[in-house]
């Protein structure tokens, strides 16, 4: 187990001392959510260490591209219409190479067959670098969260560990 030293720690407790207020989970969930891998990671063995409940609950709730990509064909569809084909493409890639065939079939089911061809085709051209793949599933979980935000989208109908509420009550 990975023992953080004295100055993560210290940063550690000022972290979430910063955000134990009203609107500070969200807050910091925000922040985890849209952090690159490698900071993501990093943020949430310093909460970890701070707080195992918090480090939980952040776990429960954050959204991932596979997390959005596994849901049904019918709000990924609602998620897929705010994009590009190319942004999609690039976030199939962040799914096992098995997995990326049927999500893409999943995606494409309410297009009409010209279209699912010209995705399918896309798909096979495709060669991202990680750094646009995590890009695009950066933009997908934005997205995601501000149409849940306007309530436009209700991801939490589906599943209900993302709903979002604050741990101050």
């Amino acid at each position: 187990e990975e023992v953080l030293d004295q100055e993560s720690r210290e940063f550690c407790m000022s972290t979430l001392a910063r955000y134990r207020k009203r609107g500070g989970f969200k807050q910091l969930l925000h922040l985890v959510e849209t952090s690159v891998e490698k900071k993501r990671e990093n943020l949430l063995r310093v909460i970890e260490a701070e707080d195992h409940y918090w480090a939980e609950c952040i776990r429960e709730r954050m959204l991932t591209i596979e997390k959005v990509l596994s849901w049904e064909a019918e709000p990924l569809e609602r998620i897929m219409s705010e994009f590009s084909e190319e942004v999609w493409v690039k976030c199939l890639f962040a799914l096992p190479e098995t997995e990326r065939q049927p999500t893409l079939e999943k995606v494409t089911q309410f297009k009409s067959s010209a279209q699912q061809k010209h995705v399918a085709e896309a798909m096979n051209d495709a060669t991202p670098t990680s750094g646009e793949v995590e890009a695009a599933g950066l933009m997908v979980i934005k997205k995601v969260r501000q149409l849940q935000g306007s309530g436009d989208f209700r991801p939490e109908q589906f599943d209900p560990k993302l709903a979002i509420s604050d741990l101050d009550n």
